[in-house]
């Protein structure tokens, strides 16, 4: 491979990368945009545009250990063992089955044990989402915040890609947001106050 294949193969995989990274992110209610940055070596990098600093620090929160929800396993096939039956007892509540959800194979040295959740026909990927939606408190009615540009509104329909949402104070035009994310506790109260001083305004929410 001469040089310049290196380079091109370098800002191929860098820029796959940015875009799976970017919905990672936008996943977890964060507008990242990412670029493929230009190979150094050899070797792709990845550009991310400059964030705002409480941006920054949600995104810390966000991506920081979080504390164990269950007390540590001495054996870590019985804890993947416990984790695919807990899963399986979710699934089924939500109407989902996930034929291929087992344990996998071990990690880090036998530190740990996989769990694969397999492969799923679309309806029951689909049945899952809405499930998982559903559990983040993305429901019509839910307060959320549009990731794309930061403004806060009340979901009034969704159809499993992209959410109608109407603005808090009741005064403007509804939207359409392709991926929202639940408020922090800031932007809870910012809100509030903005629905009360609607309210006392007479404007109809």
């Amino acid at each position: 491979m001469t040089p310049a294949d290196t380079q091109r193969e370098a800002r191929r995989i860098a820029a796959r990368i940015a875009e799976e990274l970017h919905i990672a992110l936008l996943g977890r209610g964060f507008y990242l945009p990412m670029r493929a940055a230009p190979p150094l070596g050899g070797r792709a990098y990845i550009g991310v545009e400059p964030i705002r600093a409480d941006v920054a620090i949600r995104l810390i929160d966000t991506l920081a250990p979080p504390a164990p929800a269950f007390p540590a396993m001495d054996d870590p096939w019985e804890e993947a063992e416990d984790a695919v039956a807990a899963m399986r007892r979710a699934l089924w509540s939500a109407g989902v089955t996930l034929p291929s959800l087992a344990v996998d194979a071990p990690y880090g040295g036998g530190r740990g044990v996989l769990v694969t959740l397999g492969r799923a026909r679309p309806a029951a990927v689909r049945r899952l989402a809405t499930a998982v939606r559903a559990g983040a408190g993305l429901r019509p009615g839910a307060l959320v915040v549009d990731v794309a540009t930061g403004r806060p509104g009340y979901v009034v329909a969704e159809d499993g890609e992209r959410y109608r949402l109407r603005p808090v104070t009741g005064r403007g035009p509804q939207w359409d947001a392709g991926h929202v994310r639940q408020p922090d506790a800031r932007e809870r109260l910012a809100a509030r106050n903005a629905r009360a001083n609607a309210r006392s305004r007479g404007d109809v929410l």
